[in-house]
């Protein structure tokens, strides 16, 4: 394996599933990589996070005491002088636990010889420029370490932060299910995958399937996911029975993987209405099934979608009525024209296989392993992993 085999000794500052998220899921996927494919001794401390979807973005005693022992944990290999070439962190720069995350860099610098900061959200564009004591603080924190963005514009703004040592851009990933032969039935299937979470457009998609019933377009929805603090599924199943679309639209809840792919195989358009995310691994997996998307236009959507499925992307400043009422007329043009769901469904699957497949994601994580530190380093940011940033 070249010089990746001299990759002995990785430190995993990442949660892995449960709870079951897109930054979870690429956590374990990494942690599989150093395991199985790198050999690498990958020792994974974690605690204080979530424990499952309801669990994500709350507060607790359990949490403050979980990280503080696994703090602890990090003291403890500081004092027996444990090192390690890499360090591997997943960081959501707009969340609370951005605080967190820097808490943990700064150790990881004491005892790794690379840190990986695996960016999973929006937000870094704060640290080019950093206005606050707070931003200023955490700019000097990432100083020194590794970028791996999963889009381009997060590449972009990782070379302008100026801060960063490398810039990798590794694209999320969805494993590869082939392609089964979609059964032709009088509607068209429209599913949505997702934790029930009202920002990734829970109500939205449900306002479209209405407003296709109305105008007599033969539809049915599926919506899976878990339920999070903000919405429980039964709550969602009583939301269908109240816009009277029970015979239309069926919640499944969390499914296990075979009962989701089973599922999309079955989808002709996947609707993911969602303002919040920045590259989602269910649009990934919606491609890899051939289900054309139609999607707001945020975060590295666009990116993953491609340039021929570009008409489905729509404004992310569309209310929730235009954007019920253009749904409505891309959805009736496919309905019209089977012809051009059928060559987007193509579109859709050739996008996923030229940027998106597992054994690519792996390539690209593999490869890093092997790049020498020295060639890596950006001249711009050559000062030491702390030196070089004013607080001031």
């Amino acid at each position: 394996m070249g010089e990746a085999s001299k990759i002995r000794r990785i430190l995993f500052l990442a949660q892995l599933p449960p709870p079951f998220h897109g930054q979870s899921q690429v956590a374990g996927a990494m942690h599989k990589i150093f395991t199985d494919d790198a050999k690498a001794e990958t020792l994974q401390l974690w605690r204080g996070g979530a424990r499952s979807a309801t669990d994500v973005g709350t507060r607790s005693i359990s949490k403050y005491l979980g990280f503080a022992a696994m703090i602890c944990s990090l003291f403890g290999l500081i004092a027996r002088r444990k090192r390690f070439e890499v360090a591997y962190l997943g960081v959501a720069p707009w969340a609370h636990t951005i605080l967190r995350d820097a808490i943990l860099i700064v150790l990881a610098k004491l005892v790794s010889r690379r840190v990986w900061v695996h960016v999973h959200g929006d937000g870094l564009e704060k640290f080019t420029r950093p206005q606050t004591l707070v931003q200023r603080t955490l700019r000097w924190v990432l100083r020194g370490t590794e970028l791996l963005a999963i889009t381009s514009d997060t590449v972009k703004l990782g070379k302008d932060c100026k801060i960063f040592n490398s810039v990798i851009h590794l694209p999320n990933f969805a494993k590869d299910p082939g392609i089964a032969k979609k059964k032709k039935t009088g509607s068209i299937h429209l599913g949505t995958v997702g934790n029930l979470d009202p920002r990734k457009g829970v109500f939205e998609f449900l306002a479209c399937i209405s407003a296709l019933k109305s105008t007599e377009h033969h539809v049915r929805g599926t919506m899976i996911g878990g339920p999070t603090n903000a919405l429980s599924v039964k709550d969602l199943r009583q939301k269908v029975e109240q816009m009277g679309l029970a015979d239309t639209v069926t919640v499944t809840g969390r499914v296990d993987e075979s009962e989701k792919n089973r599922l999309l195989s079955e989808m002709d358009i996947f609707l993911y209405p969602s303002r919040h995310d920045l590259a989602p691994l269910s649009l990934i997996e919606a491609l890899s099934h051939a289900c054309v998307p139609i999607v707001f236009e945020t975060g590295g959507i666009p990116e993953i979608v491609g340039v021929k499925l570009a008409t489905n992307v729509l404004p992310v400043s569309m209310s929730e009525t235009e954007f019920t009422g253009q749904v409505s007329n891309i959805v009736a043009n496919y309905i019209s024209n089977r012809k051009s769901l059928t060559s987007d469904a193509k579109n859709a699957r050739a996008q996923f296989l030229t940027g998106y497949s597992e054994s690519g994601f792996r390539k690209n994580v593999l490869a890093l392993l092997e790049r020498n530190e020295n060639l890596d380093r950006d001249p711009t940011t050559a000062s030491p992993s702390f030196a070089g940033e004013s607080l001031s």
